[in-house]
């Protein structure tokens, strides 16, 4: 049996906890005690691969545990984030424009549709400029914006008619 996973969607922008934050996704249990390739972690780490293929121990293999978390005991490259990666939008809901703040210089700005299509990409970001939506339609959006020194930022916002 091949147990098979999308390891982009990890970090799709659209999902409802911080893009970039998970930092371990594994599957455990009994089988991936011995079928890993992570032997440290003894279990299978899912951001290393986007397969596995389970071709013994079926009496043992359900159930099995699957787990994301944002801390990296991996040893995997840490994500670039600041303590504090929320933006700060106003007003929210919005009609016309949106402020973005961060307390860091924005370079880049995204906004994304509830189906994680880009609507909306301004780079470079001009500062202290609100972002124009009234070509968004109504509904709710996301946004990533990256600052000068390479954080990454999230937020959400309804844009209203």
């Amino acid at each position: 049996m091949v147990i098979r996973w999308d390891t982009s969607l990890f970090h799709a922008p659209y999902l409802p906890y911080e893009q970039g934050s998970i930092g371990r996704a594994r599957m455990d249990g009994t089988v991936f005690f011995f079928i890993n390739n992570h032997p440290e972690l003894q279990a299978y780490n899912m951001l290393l691969d986007d397969s596995v293929t389970v071709s013994d121990f079926w009496e043992f293999l359900f159930p099995f545990s699957v787990t994301f978390e944002p801390d990296d005991g991996l040893g995997l490259p840490p994500v670039m984030r600041t303590a504090s990666s929320r933006l700060s939008l106003s007003p929210n809901p919005a009609r016309e424009e949106l402020h973005v703040q961060c307390g860091e210089t924005l370079i880049e700005i995204t906004v994304f549709d509830e189906m994680g299509r880009t609507v909306l990409h301004m780079a470079p970001f001009p500062p202290e400029r609100p972002i124009d939506i009234r070509g968004l339609a109504p509904g709710m959006y996301g946004i990533r914006a990256r600052s000068h020194t390479n954080h990454q930022y999230h937020g959400r916002f309804q844009k209203i008619e």
